[in-house]
């Protein structure tokens, strides 16, 4: 569903027709389109992206990508990273910078932007270096003196139509070992215009109606109806909680188990402290 068509059935439902009205101009809901647009984008943490990263040999600390919001799940070589926090690492492994090998937990450090391994890989990326085939991922380099790993990823070890053929005179390396996918939450580069189709799932364009009449009703126009503002606002309120809500949903780790319920977290935990009775 298009912000056009949106546009439509909100014109039906303030003037009976379809077609923008001079009482409240077309730039004016186009504005209320945006804004409801960035606030759901920014409130709801909905909208996720995938991330790959070449690893590199002895190196455990990887720049997460720009507009990075929350971490939802991490994999190596596409084994499940576990995440783990470092005050848990240093309780049960002083030396947990120093170890090597394949890793198997991962932890962010928001004050750096960055995502740490444990233990650190020990071996970087590896590439099948001018060549292509159809139906693999590639990661095309800039041009033919750019190191392996500093191109643009386009996709890794998954599905591409075979026409995804490189234009001529680009430099495609292959991962084939050794990679780190991110896939996270991030702030969202939301666009409007007649066209494009709101930050939302398919069936949650109603919710971006709502949020659009609530301020139509809202504003001082001949349009002002305060009663109607209130009813428009608490269904665009319950549309923004249905969507957080089943956005976290999807924040899974293997075997369907929440992050927050896996067996490394934390040896302390409040719940150990209750009493066995109360009363």
């Amino acid at each position: 569903m298009t912000y056009a068509q949106i546009a439509e059935r909100l014109n039906v439902m303030l003037w009976g027709n379809s077609s923008y009205s001079s009482t409240v101009p077309r730039t004016q809901i186009m504005g209320w389109f945006d804004e409801v647009a960035q606030e759901l984008a920014r409130e709801c943490g909905h909208i996720e992206d995938r991330y790959v990263i070449p690893a590199e040999a002895n190196v455990g600390e990887y720049d997460l990508p720009e507009g990075y919001r929350e971490l939802q799940r991490c994999t190596y070589n596409l084994k499940y990273m576990y995440p783990i926090r470092a005050i848990e690492l240093r309780r049960v492994d002083s030396k947990y910078k120093e170890r090597t090998g394949d890793p198997s937990f991962r932890y962010t450090d928001e004050l750096n932007h960055q995502i740490k391994l444990y233990p650190t890989p020990t071996a970087g990326a590896t590439y099948l270096s001018e060549s292509y085939t159809p139906g693999r991922g590639a990661l095309v380099a800039l041009d033919s003196t750019t190191t392996p790993g500093r191109g643009a990823i386009v996709d890794v070890l998954s599905s591409a139509p075979p026409s995804s053929q490189p234009p001529r005179g680009v430099v495609v390396d292959l991962i084939l070992s050794n990679q780190i996918e991110v896939f996270y939450k991030h702030t969202g580069d939301v666009e409007v215009g007649d066209d494009a189709e709101p930050p939302v799932p398919g069936w949650a364009w109603p919710i971006v109606l709502y949020g659009v009449l609530q301020r139509a009703y809202t504003a001082d126009t001949k349009l002002q109806n305060i009663e109607a503002s209130r009813f428009f606002g608490a269904l665009y309120e319950d549309g923004k909680r249905r969507i957080r809500v089943r956005s976290n949903d999807r924040a899974t780790a293997p075997e369907g188990r929440k992050e927050d319920s896996l067996p490394h977290k934390a040896a302390y935990d409040i719940r150990r402290r209750w009493p066995e009775t109360i009363g």
